[in-house]
């Protein structure tokens, strides 16, 4: 490069690598003299400007660093200083420093020097992706107390992460199915055949107790049907939503327990079960109500 250019652009035609930084003024000034470059916008071309030199010791070298005085100047735009974020322990230069989508301010929170930490691994939220598994358990990274251990129990219901795969729940969730009952107990002992009461492939661990899809009087993990309201649940010869007209228990085919399964007991028409008596209360309901 010309010594008038270099006049031009601010370098020293005697230096051809003006700022010492290693990169060359050619390369730093770019194609226009009259226009050299100048990344971080602060009038001061790059050629002149380090890129190793750290002026406000922010962690932002000087060619990046659109005021070198200033040590809390916000060279990323994320709304937290450089200082602060060395910190924090996150990249002034990146204002999404784990690259999960969610910007650093929101990541560390209020207070610079106690950042967020939401699996209370010692690691801040926003150097700890909330999308990366590095263990591949399930459990993302930011939320996930040791990333190496794949079987770590983050919910801490009694059954690793890995397991909960296995079994099918949510390793971030004590109770998946949110019935009241934890995974271990729904899960049983055995991860790779987990409880199924209904023996529909959907283990009880995540079908619940307490829900009931279908209306049918019967709750989803033991119901082995959730969208048909009149399957049988009991065996009885009697479906479901059937036994709820009648008011016999659709999980039990002698609702009394005298030995008459339901179907007998009810008769012909669920609208109209037999009544032996008079008295108002269905035979299937009462025992011996027949004899």
């Amino acid at each position: 490069m010309g010594n008038a250019d270099e006049g031009i652009a601010g370098t020293d035609p005697q230096n051809g690598d003006t700022d010492g930084d290693g990169e060359g003024d050619a390369a730093e000034i770019g194609g226009d003299v009259n226009n050299p470059l100048d990344t971080d916008g602060d009038g001061t071309p790059d050629a002149v400007e380090s890129s190793i030199d750290d002026a406000d010791s922010d962690g932002v070298a000087d060619e990046f660093d659109a005021d070198d005085a200033d040590p809390n100047n916000d060279t990323d735009g994320d709304g937290v200083g450089n200082a602060d974020e060395g910190t924090a322990g996150t990249d002034p230069q990146n204002g999404d420093t784990d690259g999960d989508g969610e910007g650093d301010a929101a990541e560390i929170g209020g207070d610079v020097n106690n950042p967020l930490d939401s699996d209370g691994d010692g690691t801040p939220d926003a150097v700890e992706s909330s999308i990366d598994d590095a263990d591949s358990d399930g459990v993302a990274d930011e939320f996930d107390a040791d990333d190496a251990d794949p079987n770590n129990d983050t919910d801490g219901d009694g059954v690793g992460n890995a397991d909960e795969g296995t079994a099918a729940t949510d390793p971030q969730n004590g109770d998946t199915d949110g019935d009241g009952e934890g995974d271990a107990a729904e899960i049983g002992g055995d991860v790779n055949n987990p409880l199924d009461s209904d023996g529909d492939g959907t283990p009880d661990a995540v079908e619940s107790s307490i829900d009931d899809a279908d209306s049918d009087g019967v709750a989803d993990e033991f119901d082995a049907d959730d969208a048909d309201p009149n399957n049988d649940t009991d065996g009885d010869g009697v479906g479901n939503a059937d036994e709820g007209i009648a008011g016999t228990d659709p999980q039990n085919g002698d609702t009394d327990g005298d030995g008459e399964g339901d179907a007998a007991e009810i008769g012909g028409d669920v609208n109209n079960p037999l009544d032996t008596d008079g008295d108002g209360a269905p035979d299937a309901l009462i025992v011996c109500d027949r004899q």
